[in-house]
C-alpha cells in the first residue's frame, strides 16, 4: 500500500510538472524543467531500491503470514454483548457534535491552527472515526459475536462520517478509510477476476465521492475543467512539489530533518514541519502546521542526503514498515489483520508527510482505536504458552 501510494503521489506530479507546467505555475511552484528531470531520476532510484530491498527483506522473516514469533501474544475474541450500545453512544456523540458545529464546518475552518475546544474535540472524533469504522467493518466481515446488531449502526455512522467529510471538504480521511478497507479485503482473499471487478467498481464509486467533496470544498463547478487536468491536478499533485523545490534551491539540511522529526514525533512542541520549511523558500508565509502544499515522504531523503537520498529513503521507510509489521504479533489471525489494517489506513498520511508520522500515528490513532476495539470486540489478551 505504501509503495503504491508513493507511486501515485510521484507519478502524476512529475507528469504534470514536466508536460503540463502550467498546472505547477498555478500553484506558484514551478522551478524549471531541470528540477523535474532530477526529481524523476531521484524518485525512480528511490522506488527501485525500496522495491529491491523489501523484496529481499520479506522473503524470509518472522512477520510474514503463517510465521508466528515465539513471543506472540495470546489473543481471544469473545465478543461484547454491549458492543452495539457502545458504538451507538459514539454515533450519538458524533451526531450532536456535527449538529452543534454544522455552520462552522468548512474546508477553510479546518485549516485554522487555533479552534474552540469543543470544535477541536469534534474534529479529533472525526479523525478517529476512520479507525472506529474499520473495527466495525472487520467485526461484520469476520462475523464476530454481536456483528449482526452492529451492522446497521455502523452504516449510519459511515453515512454521518461521509456527510461531515463533504461539509469539511476533507478527502484524506475518506481515502484513508478506503485504503484500509481495500487492504483488509485484499489480504484475506486470493486475486480473482470477480475480486478485480468488484474492487474496480468500488474505486470508481470512491473517486466519484471524492470529486463530489472537491466540488463542495471550493464551491465551484468543475465542468469547465478538462479531464486531463482533473486527473493530474488532484490532491496527490501538490505534495511532490516539495521535492522539486528542495532540488531547485539545493536545500540539504540533515540537522533540520533530525530536529523536525524528533519534535513532530511528539506533541506540543509546535516545531515547523518540513513542508513549512521548504515552502518558505519560494512562497513564504503560505504554509502552517495545518495548511500548505503537504509533503512528499521521499523528499525527506533529498533534504537529508542530497542525491544520496534514495539510500536514506530505503533505510527509513523499510525500517518503519518493518516496525509496523512487528506490531501484529499475536496468535490470532483476525487481531493481526486488524492491526495491520489500521496501520495501512494511515499509509496516505505517511506518503504525504514526513517520517515522524510513522511514530505519531501509532499513539495518536492506532493505539486509541485498538483500546476501543478491545471494548467493542471483547478481546482478551494473555501470554502464549510455549
Amino acid at each position: 500500500m505504501i509503495y503504491g501510494l508513493l507511486f501515485i503521489y510521484s507519478f502524476f506530479a512529475i507528469l504534470g510538472y514536466l508536460y503540463y507546467p502550467g498546472y505547477s505555475e498555478s500553484l506558484n511552484a514551478f522551478f524549471g524543467i531541470r528540477a523535474g528531470q532530477i526529481a524523476l531520476n531521484f524518485v525512480f532510484i528511490s522506488m527501485a531500491l525500496l522495491f529491491a530491498v523489501n523484496f529481499l527483506v520479506y522473503r524470509k522473516g518472522p512477520f510474514l503470514p503463517g510465521r508466528l514469533p515465539r513471543r506472540a501474544l495470546a489473543v481471544e475474541i469473545v465478543g461484547n454483548p454491549s458492543a452495539p450500545w457502545l458504538l451507538a453512544c459514539i454515533v450519538v456523540l458524533f451526531t450532536i457534535g456535527m449538529a452543534i458545529h454544522w455552520t462552522d464546518l468548512s474546508w477553510y475552518m479546518a485549516q485554522e491552527e487555533r479552534l474552540p475546544l469543543s470544535l477541536s474535540v469534534y474534529l479529533l472524533l472525526f479523525k478517529i472515526s476512520v479507525g472506529l469504522l474499520i473495527v466495525s467493518y472487520v467485526a461484520v466481515r469476520e462475523n464476530l459475536p454481536g456483528a449482526t446488531r452492529l451492522k446497521p449502526i455502523a452504516i449510519v455512522y459511515l453515512i454521518l462520517f461521509l456527510v461531515a467529510a463533504v461539509k469539511l471538504g476533507n478527502r484524506t480521511d475518506p481515502t484513508a478509510l478506503t485504503v484500509g478497507l481495500l487492504f483488509f479485503e485484499t489480504s484475506r482473499r486470493s486475486l480473482r477476476p470477480r475480486t478485480i471487478v468488484y474492487g474496480f467498481l468500488g474505486i470508481i464509486v470512491v473517486i466519484f465521492c471524492l470529486n463530489l467533496i472537491e466540488y463542495y470544498r471550493y464551491d465551484v463547478v468543475m465542468a469547465h475543467t478538462s479531464v486531463t487536468e482533473r486527473a493530474i491536478k488532484n490532491d496527490y499533485f501538490a505534495p511532490a512539489h516539495m521535492l522539486f523545490a528542495a532540488i531547485a534551491y539545493n536545500f540539504i539540511d540533515p540537522g533540520e530533518v533530525l530536529r523536525s522529526n524528533l519534535s513532530n514525533a511528539a506533541i506540543l512542541f509546535n516545531y515547523p514541519y518540513l513542508q513549512q520549511t521548504v515552502t518558505d523558500l519560494f512562497n513564504p508565509g503560505v504554509a502552517t502546521r495545518s495548511a500548505g502544499y503537504a509533503f512528499f515522504l521521499l523528499t525527506e531523503g533529498y533534504i537529508a542526503c542530497g542525491m544520496l537520498g534514495p539510500i536514506y529513503n530505503t533505510i527509513v521507510v523499510t525500517a518503519f514498515v518493518r516496525l509496523w509489521n512487528a506490531c501484529a504479533v499475536t496468535d490470532n489471525r483476525i487481531a493481526n489483520s486488524l492491526i495491520r489494517t489500521l496501520f495501512a489506513a494511515m499509509a496516505v498520511n505517511i506518503c504525504r508527510g514526513q517520517s515522524s508520522y510513522f511514530v505519531k500515528v501509532a499513539y495518536t490513532f492506532v493505539i486509541p482505536v485498538l483500546i476501543f476495539s478491545v471494548l467493542l470486540l471483547g478481546i482478551r489478551v494473555g501470554r502464549r504458552a510455549r
